[in-house]
């Protein structure tokens, strides 16, 4: 009876520890692609200030039509500005029917060919678009940002393209979980003919480490394969092979708007490890209540008794394991990730949330935000986090709160928690500081407005001097006409005005 009982414990243990896996997997996932989404929108915007920037398409019609190498010049230097300040690792230029005519950087793709695929007609001034290029190994581009100059006066406009790395996005838009254990595996991948293809860090924890990753289609019990063949949900948890043919649980989604996907990974085998200390207690009380049942004390209440504390000896160790995971995996963000209860009480916190409040994340425990925040901005975030947990479904917020460092500027996404029963408990929280990267924006936007203005202004001044001087004519035109009723010479040649006139008639 006893060991029967062991057994079941075990199992269940076990399945218990699986699930709460699972669950980690998808909050990892979710914030996984919170992070590609932030990133990717970010270089979006960046790219697009090219299709709303009048003075690089003056510059460019001054190169075409009037051959001004300065202005060409000054052009490739605003291009190469607005690339590293919006994080492209390369800029290039193409002309009206979509050829190279500059890049920053050598290139090892065509991107003339992949601008034509999208643009078979040309490009339309001002429209944007993600171009898709080939890409193999860490260091191709693996997409570019295109957009269109707002050029007048023509059909088709040139192009900008801003390219992304992949090891770049890798780097920066994923967040490395450094000391979970047991450790994850990522891979970003896409769709093609032949199966999947795409990269895998070969560390785990996102360090840069990346090999090409390909899997065919024929493996269709693989979770990665199911998630491109929309057989699983995104952000749904799920367990198959890898491509190496190894159980693993997985959890993945979507790659902004580019159509691709990625997975968070972990063996099967190495999260079952995480509960041998568990399964060794289970192992010692079944070895005590053989002991007592020998004795004559294995009574029918002590029997529920010893099932009791086992269950809560299991509970408290896989609660012990997994805050231990998700400490972790919190601290190792540069972003703020916290838990709070319904009365907005932190939970947990991690070392960058704590750093923002100018406090240490133990002495975030157990209080809410007043005292850190003003009044009004304490109303406000708790406001954000009741409709989270009355709406039951993850939002995002832009919050701008007073803090010791400053007033500060987050863009953070809420969700809810839940039990077991699917009841919301508390909410979780990734907020990322974009004072900077807004205020640079900004000051960006309001250049373009303020360039625009002045090209309004001369506009406006060269019609009125038009208008000016088209008076002047007529007025000398009547003065002549005068002279000549008296019989006098007319003080006035108009000879070379009248035959403008007559050659645009």
């Amino acid at each position: 009876m006893v060991v029967l009982l062991l057994a079941l414990s075990v199992a269940w243990v076990l399945q218990g520890r699986l699930r709460e896996a699972r669950r980690q997997l998808e909050t990892v996932a979710a914030m996984e692609e919170h992070h590609i989404e932030v990133w990717l929108g970010e270089r979006w915007a960046s790219a697009g200030l090219s299709g709303t920037s009048f003075p690089q398409a003056e510059l460019y019609q001054a190169w075409r039509t009037e051959g001004d190498e300065v202005a060409l010049d000054r052009l490739f230097v605003r291009l190469r500005q607005f690339a590293e300040a919006g994080g492209f690792a390369n800029v290039a230029l193409l002309d009206q029917g979509l050829d190279l005519v500059w890049s920053a950087e050598p290139l090892t793709v065509d991107l003339s060919a992949v601008a034509r695929a999208h643009w078979p007609a040309g490009a339309e001034p001002g429209s944007q678009a993600f171009l898709e290029t080939d890409w193999h190994g860490p260091s191709d581009p693996m997409v570019g940002v295109a957009v269109a100059l707002p050029t007048e006066g023509s059909e088709a406009a040139p192009v900008v393209v801003y390219t992304l790395m992949a090891d770049d996005m890798l780097t920066r838009a994923l967040r490395a979980w450094a000391g979970t254990n047991p450790p994850m595996r990522v891979i970003v991948f896409r769709a093609t003919a032949a199966g999947l293809e795409g990269l895998a860090d070969t560390s785990g924890a996102v360090s840069g480490a990346f090999e090409s990753w390909s899997m065919p289609w024929s493996h269709d019990t693989a979770p990665a394969v199911r998630l491109a063949r929309e057989e699983l949900e995104p952000g749904a948890s799920a367990v198959g092979p890898d491509d190496r043919g190894v159980p693993v649980l997985v959890a993945g989604g979507t790659v902004g708007a580019l159509g691709w996907y990625f997975v968070v990974e972990r063996e099967r085998a190495r999260v079952w490890a995480t509960v041998v200390p568990t399964v060794a207690l289970a192992a010692v009380i079944a070895a005590l209540a053989f002991v007592a049942a020998a004795a004559g004390l294995a009574r029918l209440g002590d029997r529920q008794a010893l099932l009791a504390e086992l269950a809560a000896s299991g509970a408290r160790a896989q609660r012990s394991a997994a805050l231990t995971l998700l400490q972790a995996v919190s601290d190792a963000s540069p972003d703020a990730i916290f838990a709070k209860d319904l009365e907005g009480r932190y939970t947990l916190v991690n070392s960058a949330a704590a750093a923002f409040a100018g406090l240490a994340p133990d002495e975030m425990i157990g209080r809410d935000d007043s005292g850190i925040v003003s009044a009004d901005e304490f109303e406000r975030l708790r406001e954000h986090e009741r409709c989270v947990a009355r709406e039951g479904r993850v939002m995002t917020f832009e919050e701008t709160v007073s803090l010791p460092l400053g007033q500060r500027i987050f863009q953070a996404s809420k969700g809810p928690l839940r039990d077991g029963s699917g009841n919301v408990f508390g909410i979780y929280g990734i907020a990322r500081d974009v004072t900077e990267s807004l205020s640079a924006q900004r000051t960006i936007e309001e250049q373009a407005r303020a360039l625009q203005r002045q090209v309004e202004e001369l506009e406006r001044f060269n019609s009125a001097f038009v208008d000016r001087e088209i008076a002047m004519v007529e007025l000398k035109r009547q003065v002549n006409a005068a002279m000549r009723a008296l019989g006098r010479l007319e003080p006035y040649d108009l000879g070379d005005v009248d035959a403008d006139e007559d050659q645009g008639a």
